[in-house]
C-alpha cells in the first residue's frame, strides 16, 4: 500500500550499505581464530550473542532500507540524519556484542568465561547503556521520518502513505519510550532483571501500533479505491 519513490541504490545508500557491511566485519574479525578444542567450544559458545548483535544490526539496516525505498529522499537533512545512524550503528557494535555476551552468559551460562559483570553497579550501567544506545539510534531514525512526514506534499503521499508514516513514527517513539523506562529503573539499582524484562512489552506494544494504523491504512487505501474505481496510487 505503499508507492515506493527510491528507484535505485543511490550513492548515499550505498555508502551507508558499506557501513553497515563494515560493521558485521568488525564483528566477525574480532572472533579469534580457534587454536585448540578449547577455543573451539569457545567460538560455539559466543555464536549466539553474535546472532543477536547481527540481528540488531539487520533490523537497523531493514529500518533504513525501507526508509529509503518509500521515500527516495536525499537533501541535506536526510544526509545529516543518515551519517548519525551510521555514526551510531559503527560505534556501538562492540558494546551490542559485549551486552548480548553478558546476558546468554547470566541467563543460559553460554560463554559463562566472558562474563564480565561482577557487580550490580555494573550491571546496572550495562541496561543504562544498551537503552540509551538503542534510545540514541531510534531517535535518529525519528527525525529521519518526521522529516520525511514534513515533506508529505512534496512528495505527494496519499492517505494510506500518511497513515503508514505515522505508524512507522509511533512505532519509533515506543522504542524509544521503553528504552527510557528500563534506564529508569535501571538507575536504581535495586532490580536484577526488571529493566531487561521491560523490553519485552515491545512486541505487545509494537503489535499493538501495527494493528491500529494497519487498520485505518486499509481503510484509506479502500476508500480510495472505491473513489476511483481502481487502485490508488499506493498499490
Amino acid at each position: 500500500m505503499f508507492r515506493w519513490r527510491g528507484a535505485g541504490v543511490s550513492r548515499l545508500e550505498g555508502f551507508a550499505d558499506a557501513v553497515f557491511a563494515f560493521t558485521l566485519t568488525l564483528l566477525v574479525v574480532a572472533l579469534e581464530v580457534p587454536r585448540n578444542y578449547d577455543d573451539l567450544m569457545k567460538v560455539f559458545q559466543d555464536f549466539p550473542a553474535f546472532v543477536a548483535t547481527f540481528a540488531m544490526v539487520m533490523w537497523f539496516w531493514t529500518t533504513h532500507y525501507i526508509f529509503f525505498r518509500r521515500y527516495g529522499l536525499e537533501d541535506i537533512w536526510t544526509r545529516f540524519y543518515n551519517a548519525a545512524i551510521l555514526l551510531c550503528v559503527v560505534f556501538l557494535a562492540y558494546p551490542l556484542k559485549f551486552i548480548f555476551t553478558s546476558a546468554f552468559a547470566a541467563m543460559f551460562g553460554i560463554g559463562a568465561e566472558s562474563n564480565g559483570i561482577q557487580t550490580m553497579a555494573e550491571l546496572s550501567q550495562l541496561y543504562i547503556v544498551y537503552g540509551a544506545g538503542l534510545a540514541t539510534v531510534c531517535f535518529a531514525y525519528l527525525l529521519l521520518y518526521l522529516h520525511a512526514y514534513r515533506l508529505r506534499k512534496a512528495l505527494h503521499l496519499n492517505e494510506t502513505e500518511i497513515i503508514i508514516t505515522q505508524g512507522s513514527i509511533s512505532r519509533i517513539l515506543i522504542n524509544i519510550a521503553v528504552c527510557l523506562v528500563s534506564i529508569v529503573l535501571a538507575q536504581q539499582e535495586r532490580h536484577v532483571v526488571l529493566p531487561g524484562i521491560i523490553y519485552c512489552s515491545l512486541g505487545p506494544l509494537v503489535g499493538i501500533n501495527g494493528w491500529w494504523h494497519g487498520t485505518r491504512a486499509v481503510k484509506a487505501f479502500d476508500a480510495g479505491r472505491s473513489r476511483h474505481g481502481k487502485p490508488s496510487t499506493a498499490a
